[in-house]
């Protein structure tokens, strides 16, 4: 195992031993355009129905409560189950949704913000709060890979009405 206070460096930007001096390891960010409606694209997001369409198995979601609670069942090729529950943090019209939840050993915030045209919405994704130990950058690690799946799930159940499920 290397330990980096053993080599005596000042750390430099770029570097991944830059990210233990930080207090957060730097967001993952994903961005797509999906040739649907904004409007259409904001429900997806703020309804436990919409999220049941492309990612989840029985999420519940209530705006006036500001409670989310995301729920998987045989999710993925590793038939995951899972329950991740949350406060929602914001939900504007048509804008953006955003929500806390607790990822591995703390909470990390997730933020959805939509723009709009030609018919299209343009979606980014946003996650924040990583913590710079080992087992914070293997989470924001697969938290990367996996809201780049799953933006691209969301598109093409907007788009084509399709859900996937590999099968396995």
């Amino acid at each position: 195992m290397f330990i980096y206070k053993s080599i005596r460096m000042l750390p430099r930007k770029g570097s991944i031993f830059y990210f233990w001096n930080m207090e957060t390891l730097p967001p993952i960010k994903h961005v797509a355009t999906i040739n649907a409606p904004i409007e259409k694209v904001y429900e997806t997001l703020t309804t436990g129905k919409g999220w049941d369409g492309w990612f989840t198995d029985g999420t519940v979601l209530d705006l006036e409560t500001k409670r989310i609670q995301l729920v998987w069942t045989m999710n993925g090729p590793y038939k995951a189950n899972g329950i991740e529950t949350g406060p929602i943090l914001s939900a504007i019209p048509d804008k953006e949704f955003s929500f806390k939840w607790h990822e591995g050993s703390h909470d990390t915030t997730v933020t959805f913000t939509l723009e709009t045209k030609d018919n299209k919405t343009k979606i980014t994704v946003t996650e924040t709060g990583y913590l710079p130990t080992d087992k914070g950058m293997w989470q924001l690690l697969d938290c990367a890979i996996g809201w780049g799946e799953a933006i691209t799930l969301m598109k093409f159940y907007l788009e084509h009405g399709i859900r996937y499920d590999s099968g396995w």
